[in-house]
């Protein structure tokens, strides 16, 4: 993914010393992995990327031990076990000189309240329309489909999601359920589940891209009928949010945004 839109994070790493344990907070998709592999070309570091296991954690002690070129390490947070972060806090207690931890996550609450205290915080910004549509260039989305696409998602990483699925059958299934979700029995409306996938599932829409899309589906119909449009945003909002909890249970979490929007008849 090109680096667009987090100039002034990347600034600050490039150009300030770096801290040797960090906490970089951002949606799904913001570019979290990206800018750190930027950012360590520059720097003519070493890149490694580690999955959240107690074995990963382990594997990271044992590296960073030893590591004799300066190196940043990534860790997905989000995914990390709590063994795993435990492991960790002993090494970011004494962190090596030369190696620079950087735990990423969508939810600093995804993480444990030790590690959030002893890591520098950064923040990436908000994506704008103009970066999203500049992006989309770079990938050559058809003109016709730019404007609609930056409407309804908000990274880069959610952008490549959608044209690797089809954005196009995924935005009508999108407003075929806005419109008709209030007016099928409720069984029917718990089959929207039959097309919506909780892991990554072949042929199913990811439930938060499916979701965020519809929240800004509502946002369009605003005026049509506001006190509807906006129940719809704050039940698909909550369930964003919810979604992002470590653990989170995804089908429960939908089934009750199901049962939310249904309140509105």
């Amino acid at each position: 993914m090109p680096i667009i839109g987090q100039q002034r994070v990347i600034e600050d790493l490039l150009n300030k010393p770096l801290h040797h344990c960090n906490l970089i907070q951002g949606p799904k998709g913001s570019g979290k992995r990206i800018i750190l592999e930027y950012v360590a070309e520059k720097l003519k570091y070493e890149f490694v990327e580690l999955g959240g296991g107690v074995a990963d954690a382990r594997g990271l002690i044992e590296k960073c031990i030893c590591v004799a070129k300066p190196t940043i390490f990534y860790i997905v947070g989000d995914t990390a076990t709590i063994q795993a972060q435990n492991a960790l806090l002993k090494l970011m207690e004494e962190p090596p000189q030369n190696a620079y931890i950087f735990v990423g996550v969508t939810d600093s609450y995804n993480v444990l309240g030790t590690i959030r205290s002893r890591s520098h915080a950064i923040y990436l910004a908000a994506y704008d329309f103009v970066q999203l549509k500049r992006y989309c260039k770079m990938k050559q989305v058809d003109e016709d489909l730019i404007k609609t696409i930056c409407q309804v998602v908000d990274t880069p990483g959610a952008i490549d999601r959608v044209l690797e699925l089809n954005f196009t059958e995924l935005y009508e299934y999108v407003n075929k359920v806005y419109n008709n979700i209030l007016t099928v029995t409720t069984g029917n409306a718990f089959k929207i589940c039959n097309s919506i996938g909780f892991k990554d599932e072949e042929g199913k829409y990811p439930v938060d891209l499916f979701l965020e899309i519809f929240r800004n589906v509502a946002a369009d119909h605003l005026s049509e009928d506001y006190y509807r449009g906006a129940a719809f945003i704050e039940y698909t909002s909550t369930a964003l949010a919810d979604l992002r909890v470590r653990g989170a249970n995804k089908p429960l979490i939908f089934d009750i945004w199901v049962l939310n929007i249904r309140k509105l008849r």
